[in-house]
């Protein structure tokens, strides 16, 4: 007799880990057979736990199973010195936050488990989701001595 063991994280990361393999192949074959000359826009997402993760994961960022945390994030109309730090960080990925001046995004914060830092002090992956599409996307550690804020793409 077979008996199998599988833990709800387990099969969590395995359902997410196929969904992922399942969006690559879709994205990667659906250009091939197209008969017109169609742009794929990059940053539009599903609205799902697993379309989000399949995202960051595509960087070579590790995730913590938990859910992530999710909250509002209202974007100025006018952009100070740290939104437009922000924003040139967003410009490293082709992401812009001006186009979403006034509007109010979906933040998701996720625990990054890769990075060497995240055995001293968490590390988080924020992703700022407005309408099916990615607004802009960090990395952060937010710790007072060591913290840090990158873009994805330092992970690529």
């Amino acid at each position: 007799m077979f008996i199998l063991n599988i833990t709800k994280n387990k099969l969590i990361a395995s359902v997410c880990g196929v969904g992922a393999l399942v969006l690559i192949l879709f994205f990667c074959l659906s250009g091939t057979f197209s008969a017109t000359d169609q742009t794929v826009d990059p940053f539009a997402i599903e609205d799902s736990d697993c379309a989000r993760r399949a995202f960051i994961e595509s960087y070579g960022i590790a995730l913590s199973p938990n859910p992530p945390a999710v909250e509002k994030a209202d974007i100025p109309e006018e952009f100070d010195e740290s939104y437009k730090d922000y924003e040139m960080l967003q410009n490293e990925m082709g992401l812009s936050l001006y186009d979403y001046r006034g509007k109010t995004l979906t933040k998701y914060t996720y625990e990054m488990t890769n990075h060497p830092e995240s055995y001293v002090m968490p590390v988080y992956v924020n992703l700022f989701v407005y309408h099916g599409r990615i607004a802009a996307a960090d990395v952060c550690a937010p710790n007072l001595k060591n913290g840090f804020l990158k873009s994805l793409e330092y992970f690529r």
